[in-house]
Order: structure tokens, then sequence, then C-alpha cells
């Protein structure tokens, strides 16, 4: 199904830089995604090697890629960021753990803390909590918040809710450089697929989920 934008909603992110849309997975869609996210990352795990083993989870599970490569998804991130092909950058779980150390010392944006270059738009899908967070955070499941590649976001909110998961999808444009992030906690991963900072990545590893 594809999802229509108004003109409100597209004013609303060009001046805010994210927009929450409601209903972009069904309850059985959220489900079948909490638990692929649920086998594979181990709940012992602290928040930075969660963030880390589950990074590009959509080359490991077959349910997560169905969702991280759905057309209809990066149809809305196009009609917002008026980029008519986007690629795949990297997607990856978010889960709360009490107490943990911000995997970011303050908020940044997406293209900030990505070693892939540039991002071009992300996605962020709620899957469960027990309490509604805060905006500019999706509210329920099955709702997703698209940020702007300018909006800062912090990733604070993961050590103060035990009972959140979510779903991080972050898109590229056509021609995306493998760079040196320091930020990145996953910046050496794609040399085990032969890149090196610096090249531009193949379709093969970060396919088009829209083209024009």
């Amino acid at each position: 199904m594809r999802f229509a934008l108004t003109k409100e909603h597209l004013d609303f992110y060009y001046r805010y830089h994210y927009i929450e849309l409601e209903d972009l997975l069904s309850p059985k869609e959220v489900e079948e995604l909490e638990t692929s996210i649920d086998k594979l990352l181990p709940e012992d795990l602290s928040g930075k090697e969660l963030y880390k083993r589950g990074y590009d989870s959509w080359r490991k599970d077959p349910t997560i890629k169905k969702i991280v490569l759905r057309k209809t998804l990066a149809e809305v991130a196009s009609e917002l960021t008026k980029k008519r092909a986007l690629r795949i950058a990297f997607d990856v779980p978010l889960t709360g753990k009490i107490g943990e150390v911000p995997l970011f010392d303050h908020p940044m944006t997406l293209d900030e803390i990505s070693s892939v270059k540039p991002i071009t738009c992300g996605l962020l899908l709620h899957l469960s909590s027990q309490n509604p967070p805060e905006d500019p955070l999706p509210k329920k499941p099955g709702n997703g918040v698209f940020f702007s590649p300018r909006h800062p976001f912090s990733f604070d909110y993961l050590s103060k809710d035990p009972t959140i998961t979510q779903l991080l999808i972050t898109y590229t444009n056509d021609h995306p450089l493998y760079t040196l992030n320091p930020i990145d906690p996953n910046t050496h991963v794609l040399k085990r697929s032969g890149y090196v900072f610096g090249d531009s990545l193949a379709t093969t590893t970060h396919p088009f989920v829209l083209k024009p």
C-alpha cells in the first residue's frame, strides 16, 4: 500500500526535519519483526555491543530484510527528500537498557554517525514500549518517524526504558561512499566485504530500494 502525503505533512517535515506517520506496519508485521530481533540479538549484550551486533541486520534475517527493502517506505522518503533514487545505507535494531551509557555523548545527525555517506533520510519504526516515547520519537507500535539528515538525533531515551524496541532504517543516494568515521562504532564493518575507505559502494551490498 502506498502512503499518501499531504501538503501539511510536507510542510511539517521541511520546517521541523521529521514527521511521524501512523500504521506503516501492521500488527502482524510488528510482532514478526520483534521476534526476529529477539532471536538475532542476545539480551545480555551492552547497548554499544547491541548496536554493533545488529548493524545491517537486514543481511541476516529475511523478515527484517523484507521491511528494510520495502519500496513503499522508500517512496515516502523519496517524496520527503525529493530524491528519486534511494539505496539502503544501513539498518540497526534499537533496544532499551536501563542505566546504559548513551551510544553517543550528545545528539548528532544520522549523517554524522554513519560511515556511509551521505545519509539522505532515516526512518525509525516503533515496535514496542510500555510508555509512549516523547517527540520526535514514534508513539505506538507500527508507527514510524522519518528524519531529515539535518535533524539531531539522541539515543539517550534507550537508557531509560528497557521495554522499548525499534528498527532504524537509513537511506542514501545513488552514489554512496564508504568513509572513515571514528564516531561510528561500525566504521570498519564494510572492510569485511572488501571495501576500503573512499570506495564507492556497489549495488550488490547496498541495493536500490527505489529507482527513477
